[in-house]
């Protein structure tokens, strides 16, 4: 049994170096003129529950860590009017690296994998 345990902890340890591997960072990139404001909005639709806001600056970035692959719902808000949201739209992404940008496309504004 003593000489198990090297083992043991060798595979728990390679297992976590696995997972961690294959984790990515979600990126929103602000590629309009106007400060914006990007809120996480989780629930249901007649009762959601909104996060932390972050403001971005024109050419700025927000980033969030993720262990894998996933979705989130964000509300888009000019930062000098917070009463109503220009937009919301659910991104998803994979286990990778991933960047979007909030552009303004025809009267609307869109989050949408970013330009490179």
């Amino acid at each position: 049994m003593r000489g198990l345990w090297p083992y043991l902890l060798a595979l728990g340890i390679g297992l976590v170096a696995n997972s961690i591997a294959t984790a990515g960072w979600v990126v929103i990139k602000n590629e309009t003129k106007q400060a914006l404001v990007v809120v996480e909005v989780a629930g249901t639709p007649n009762r959601p529950i909104q996060g932390k806001p972050v403001k971005i600056q024109p050419g700025e970035t927000h980033r969030e860590f993720h262990p894998g692959a996933g979705q989130k719902t964000f509300a888009i808000y000019d930062a000098a009017k917070l009463d109503a949201p220009l937009a919301q739209q659910a991104i998803f992404w994979r286990n990778e690296d991933t960047a979007f940008g909030i552009r303004l496309e025809g009267k609307g504004y869109k989050l949408d994998v970013a330009k490179k």
